[in-house]
């Protein structure tokens, strides 16, 4: 599925369940294992119950999302710190760029 066609799809899903599930279907093609689906706002999302705010909902494996919340990640979490900062979708690289991240550096 190209670019334009996910973005058609899209938005027609009328939940957050089928177009998360057109976002694993699209990323699985470009061969990611795991997504995530949140938010770019300091608004609180539709979220399903299971995920903390930050996320509206991931496909990651259960042990790590446990361990991501009792650790309380999301406080240091810089995608999650940094994108509420961003008007539009992103690259990892453009955001460490502009921030000047390092690697294994926090960024609290």
């Amino acid at each position: 599925m190209d670019l334009f066609c996910f973005i058609e799809c899209a938005k027609q899903s009328r939940s957050p369940e089928v177009l998360f599930n057109l976002l694993v279907s699209c990323s699985s093609e470009q061969s990611f294992s795991q997504v995530a689906y949140g938010a770019l706002t300091d608004a609180e999302p539709t979220r399903r119950p299971e995920y903390l705010p930050a996320a509206v909902t991931v496909n990651f494996p259960s042990a790590w999302c446990e361990r991501y919340a009792e650790r309380r990640y999301n406080a240091i979490d810089p995608v999650v710190r940094r994108t509420t900062m961003q008007s539009a979708p992103f690259l990892w690289d453009q955001l460490a760029h502009k921030y000047q991240l390092q690697p294994a550096k926090c960024v609290c």
